[in-house]
């Protein structure tokens, strides 16, 4: 949900019923690919929603999804009039659904027990410093079965969603539009079994909030930005028989992939990042694997700090780095291992001569807001999920 919510044919269109919003001025469509010319409209709408709303509308995992060509997926057009064919964009949606976990690489993590890797750990300076979803998302909240924390049955089926309305087009029923066709399109994969949904609202904006009550969703997950001025910054002090590197490509992908599954175990999102994901990564004009640090302790690897650097006029709007992705295996979480990381990857962005770094972090992540408090961030703006859980029976009204 993004701010105050209110041509021609796509590849992979989905045949469907129209979702119309209120007073029959908005229809919505269903496409698994976007072509270059609905792309192109999504991405004049989210720089405009950018410019009012202060901050990104999407989350680099969803904006990744507009290209074409991009592997496919869920993406939902909203429509001025009352064809999903035609018309112009006026909002646009993009849906996850929660998979089965497995390991993307195809074989036992090394190490660790996954169903032991909650990323955080016990440890603060071992903790994962949650920004660490590049995405900035737990797709399904604290739980990622989806389960009801009153007791409900599990969801047999979780998506995650976000939304973003042209600001010239809010408070016309786009945002109710949209999230109307992301039920819609939960129920209908649900096939009638318990279910659930969350949205992201970028920047914890009223409208979003406001939409969010009046369709069901409950404040779920707040996720903190939190900001630091580069600068000079103390050698990081890592436990014993740790090396430091940086990445290769071509060489260190699976190692990388098996950790960052262990690590994110419970994290439906990152976790279940594939080959695919980190490729097209590698293939983004930002990558480089000069600042993808990797810890070693005797050849194997244990953690890894990937960092971001955000050109002046990106998302953010001015020359930023960003903590991209922090990971500690398990079996390795503590000794410092985690904040030695979350330095060096800090002291490199300091020196590539950004102006300041953030990352993203979870408000109940208590050991590592304050690990980072301790580094000198602060926080400065909150993404904010609402969930609602479905019965397992069809629901037609909202």
């Amino acid at each position: 949900m993004s701010g105050q919510p209110g041509p021609g044919r796509a590849s992979g269109a989905r045949a469907g019923p129209v979702r119309r919003s209120v007073a029959d001025v908005t229809a919505t469509g269903w496409r698994t690919q976007l072509n270059a010319g609905d792309a192109e409209a999504v991405g004049v709408i989210l720089r405009a929603a950018q410019t009012v709303d202060g901050t990104p509308a999407l989350s680099d995992q969803a904006r990744l999804g507009l290209r074409p060509g991009s592997r496919p997926g869920h993406h939902l057009l909203a429509r001025s009039g009352d064809d999903p064919g035609a018309g112009p964009v006026v909002g646009y949606g993009a849906l996850e659904l929660e998979p089965t976990d497995a390991d993307p690489t195809g074989a036992e993590p090394t190490g660790a027990d996954p169903t032991g890797a909650e990323p955080t750990g016990a440890d603060p300076t071992g903790a994962e410093p949650t920004g660490a979803d590049p995405t900035g998302a737990d797709p399904t909240g604290a739980d990622p079965t989806g389960a009801d924390p009153t007791g409900a049955a599990p969801a047999a089926v979780s998506g995650q969603a976000e939304i973003v309305v042209d600001p010239a087009h809010r408070r016309h029923g786009v945002g109710s539009a949209l999230v109307e066709a992301l039920i819609a399109e939960l129920r209908r994969a649900a096939d009638g079994r318990p279910s659930a949904l969350g949205v992201w609202a970028h920047g914890d904006h009223d409208g979003a909030a406001g939409l969010a009550a009046r369709l069901g969703f409950a404040r779920d997950r707040v996720l903190w930005q939190m900001w630091m001025a580069a600068g000079d910054r103390p050698e990081p002090r890592y436990p014993a028989g740790v090396t430091i590197r940086p990445f290769e490509v071509g060489r260190d992908e699976d190692a990388w992939l098996r950790v960052n599954a262990a690590a994110f175990a419970h994290h439906p999102e990152q976790g279940r990042w594939t080959r695919d994901d980190l490729t097209a990564r590698e293939a983004e004009p930002w990558f480089d694997p000069a600042g993808f640090f990797l810890a070693e302790r005797d050849g194997d690897l244990v953690g890894f700090h990937w960092t971001k650097v955000h050109p002046g006029g990106s998302d953010h709007g001015r020359d930023a780095g960003e903590v991209y992705v922090v990971g500690v295996r398990p079996d390795a979480a503590g000794g410092g291992l985690g904040r030695a990381l979350t330095e060096t990857g800090v002291r490199h962005l300091a020196a590539a001569g950004v102006p300041s770094v953030f990352l993203y972090v979870d408000d109940d992540n208590i050991a590592a807001v304050r690990m980072y408090e301790k580094i000198g961030f602060r926080k400065i703006v909150a993404d904010v999920s609402y969930k609602r859980i479905f019965p397992g029976r069809l629901v037609t009204d909202l």
